[in-house]
């Protein structure tokens, strides 16, 4: 009588699904973390000085930012480079940090995006051998043919 043979089960700790798990905390440590820059980049442009010691303003007047002469240095550069409106420009990076830390998938961060894009939501092209106008009613030329 012939025995059944099991299949290899992988060892603990082996498997594809410890993969999942570990990519996805990954995703999620890397959303955190874009949160968090964020976050200081937003402490930096909040207590912004223009008499902060920076590479536009020599001086020896004592750092007031919150951060120091690094955060000076890079609230410096964004009020000289993008103006008042780097703050705005923290919004988007805050969004997908959450996306990346709620769901754990990088691909999740980008598509289906707030603005209601996504690769799904294109237009699709006509065949070559096309002859109509719009790409939902298509159909190929032979199929044309032989429906005459």
């Amino acid at each position: 009588m012939r025995q059944a043979r099991s299949a290899p089960t992988p060892a603990y700790g082996q498997g594809p699904e410890l993969k999942q798990i570990v990519g996805r905390n990954l995703v999620g440590l890397g959303g955190l973390g874009l949160i968090a820059l964020t976050a200081l980049v937003a402490t930096a442009l909040a207590t912004w000085q223009a008499t902060d010691p920076s590479l536009s303003n020599a001086t020896s007047a004592p750092v007031r930012n919150a951060l120091g002469r690094f955060g000076a240095v890079v609230a410096d550069l964004a009020m000289q480079l993008i103006g008042l409106s780097s703050a705005f420009l923290l919004l988007p990076l805050v969004v997908v940090g959450w996306r990346l830390l709620a769901s754990g998938r990088p691909d999740s961060a980008v598509v289906g995006s707030p603005c209601g894009w996504s690769p799904a939501s294109r237009p699709r092209r006509r065949s070559p051998r096309c002859r109509c106008r719009s790409a939902g009613r298509c159909r190929s030329a032979s199929a044309a043919r032989s429906a005459t």
